[in-house]
């Protein structure tokens, strides 16, 4: 089969300097493979629904840099769902307001919506005589015997000619059918026709008939043998810009799904490499004289693709969970590697644990408490680390990573990809070997805690991998530094928790309590190296607080995080509005309770200073990570535009 597709059209707008996109369904369709291979090829901008927005009857791609006017969209995604304004209004894929845009001439949609009763089977019966009329010549490979039942001497013709044959329905499969039974199509193969006839006659427009055609077939390994599935070769031609069309090197071969007799993506189908044998050594591909789609020119900068706010946000959630995940597996580690069944720990350590694992989500508001039980307590944390708890448990935080890092495959290399995925799946098979009858009710019925305490230990080495990753293996543009700044925001925040929480219980005059919280800032080695046997606040709040070299350190933390914000390209917005720049958001360390005044106990022996500096810049970075989403991501109050040159 070969198809040429609207790429061409596309191609010539990306050649005039016009903003093109492909607009897909997005990864959980069963063609993004053939969506993502097409745009990299073609040196233009892959987006989904909510990537797009309409305003003032004008398409914009939101970015990093603000809303910046799309001319052209190549559509890969099916009519109904193209605009929940006026045609599927449950859409979730669509763009609100793309066919008014497109009826005012604003933008330019490659396969228009309504282009695609070309893919009804019907048409196949019709394009011999198309190819007469319009080319002047027959078709140059020949079409699959079809016939539309709407037309009577067609139908006359198929229905006498044939006993059996594949019956394919006429309209795409969301339109109701007028009889009860299985929907038809290729998948449920070849149909006695005489017992169809009676509905066929009734509404002879919703059927077409189509003769069997063998496919060629391709071999297929399929466990402990090699098997056998039927194939079909799909390839591409786009217009070259000079009036000629230029047929794509390659292609995609598609397999059939299992006992499939016509080949179908939805129905199971997958793709295959395409070789191309020769009898002949290959040559070397010769360098092209000219330039491909978006390439630069001799003598000019690469143009770097648009950066969607879809791909910004992810990346600035992939970068908090991974964080958040990070810190919640450190946590559970040292509370369940410390606590005893017996009650000789000290009240306020016991206070502050139970706290913490709340207010990191590891346990829901209202979960048993370790003062009452340390036995009840341990196992409903020990159950609540399934990705099945129910509520922002360890699992629930890996399973949130990967689909953020989902939206963002492409930007990730593989090995990245494959830690991702192989921390959620290691560690949910590791639970399940470890803990049997756990549920999300607080009981684990049984559960090995030595097992427990090595997933945590093996998934704590995987997020350390996973966190290297993000540091040195991705580019450092705009999208990178959201990753960073996500990170840095979710650390500052859970910094601040932890040592308020310890601050405010007093847990940090008791030796257990200052050994736990310089665990959970990874900084027990670096402490005790500085500061030999030393036990008391000062020594702590400078190594945790103040020492800027410290990458866990509370206030040097904030100071990356102020410095990769005002490295951010503010977006484009309407003039006078005053937006606020965003590390003005955050205090300058200057600004910020020096060590003296941190260390001051107030009357009450509390220090105050302390536990009000941890609040305000809890709060101070929940403020923040809305108003970049505000900014970059949903572009609210974003009326002004930036064109991109």
């Amino acid at each position: 089969v070969t198809q040429l597709t609207a790429a061409g059209a596309a191609g010539a707008a990306a050649a005039a300097g016009k903003h093109v996109v492909l607009l897909t369904p997005g990864p959980y369709n069963e063609t993004y493979f053939e969506h993502t291979f097409l745009a990299r090829y073609l040196g233009i901008t892959l987006v989904e629904g909510k990537d797009l927005t309409v305003r003032n009857e004008v398409v914009y791609l939101k970015t990093l840099a603000g809303l910046e006017r799309v001319d052209v969209i190549l559509r890969r995604l099916d009519d109904a769902y193209c605009d929940p304004v006026e045609l599927r209004q449950d859409s979730t894929l669509g763009v609100p307001g793309l066919l008014q845009a497109m009826r005012a001439g604003n933008v330019l949609v490659s396969n228009a919506p309504g282009s695609g009763f070309m893919e009804t089977p019907a048409i196949h019966g019709f394009l011999p005589g198309i190819a007469r009329e319009l080319l002047g010549e027959p078709l140059l490979l020949p079409s699959v015997p079809s016939w539309w039942c709407g037309e009577a001497s067609a139908r006359a013709q198929a229905l006498a000619q044939f006993s059996e044959a594949f019956l394919m329905p006429t309209y795409p499969r969301g339109l109701a059918q007028p009889w009860e039974g299985p929907r038809l199509g290729m998948e449920l193969g070849l149909q006695r026709l005489a017992d169809w006839r009676e509905r066929i006659e009734q509404v002879p427009d919703l059927f077409t008939i189509q003769a069997d055609l063998p496919l060629s077939h391709a071999p297929r390994w399929e466990g402990p043998h090699i098997g056998s599935r039927a194939a079909m070769l799909r390839v591409f031609a786009i217009a070259d810009g000079r009036g000629g069309w230029q047929v794509m090197p390659g292609g995609f071969t598609r397999l059939a799904g299992e006992g499939q007799p016509g080949v179908s993506m939805q129905l199971g189908g997958s793709s295959v490499d395409t070789w191309v044998l020769s009898s002949q050594p290959a040559q070397p591909a010769p360098v092209p004289a000219t330039p491909m789609l978006g390439a630069a020119h001799p003598g000019r900068a690469a143009k770097p693709l648009a950066v969607s706010s879809r791909a910004a946000e992810n990346l600035f959630w992939a970068g908090r969970y991974a964080e958040r995940a990070e810190n919640n597996v450190r946590l559970c580690r040292l509370v369940l590697g410390s606590i005893e069944s017996s009650d000789e720990r000290d009240d306020s350590v016991l206070d502050v644990i139970g706290e913490l694992v709340v207010a990191c989500g590891l346990l829901p508001t209202g979960a048993p408490q370790p003062r009452a039980s340390l036995r009840v307590f341990e196992r409903s944390l020990v159950a609540a680390l399934a990705e099945s708890a129910g509520w922002t448990s360890v699992g629930q935080n890996l399973a949130s990573h990967v689909l953020a890092a989902t939206e963002i495959r492409n930007r990730l290399s593989n090995d990245h990809w494959r830690m991702i995925l192989a921390a959620r799946n290691d560690f949910g098979d590791a639970m399940a070997a470890a803990c049997t009858g756990a549920s999300g009710s607080g009981d684990c019925g049984y559960y090995d805690r030595p097992r427990v305490l090595a997933a945590l230990d093996h998934l704590g080495m995987q997020l350390a991998a996973i966190s290297g990753a993000q540091g040195d293996r991705m580019m450092r543009d705009e999208a990178w530094r959201l990753l960073f700044i996500g990170r840095h925001i979710e650390r500052v925040s859970t910094l601040s928790t932890f040592l308020e929480v310890f601050t405010r219980h007093g847990a940090l005059l008791h030796r257990s309590g200052f050994d736990l919280l310089l665990h959970l800032f990874d900084s027990t080695l670096t402490f005790r190296a500085l500061y030999p046997g030393r036990t008391d606040v000062p020594a702590l709040v400078e190594q945790v607080v103040i020492e800027p070299t410290n990458p866990r350190g509370l206030y040097g933390v904030l100071a990356r995080l102020r410095v990769k914000l005002g490295q951010l390209t503010p977006p484009a917005s309407p003039a006078g509005t005053g937006r606020t720049p965003l590390p003005q958001w955050l205090p300058a360390v200057e600004a910020l309770p020096g060590w003296d005044a941190l260390c001051r106990r107030d009357e009450s022996g509390q220090y105050t200073n302390l536990v009000q500096a941890c609040d305000q810049l809890s709060s101070l970075v929940g403020q923040l990570s809305d108003e970049i989403s505000a900014r970059y991501f949903s572009h609210a109050g974003m009326a002004g535009v930036r064109v991109r040159p």
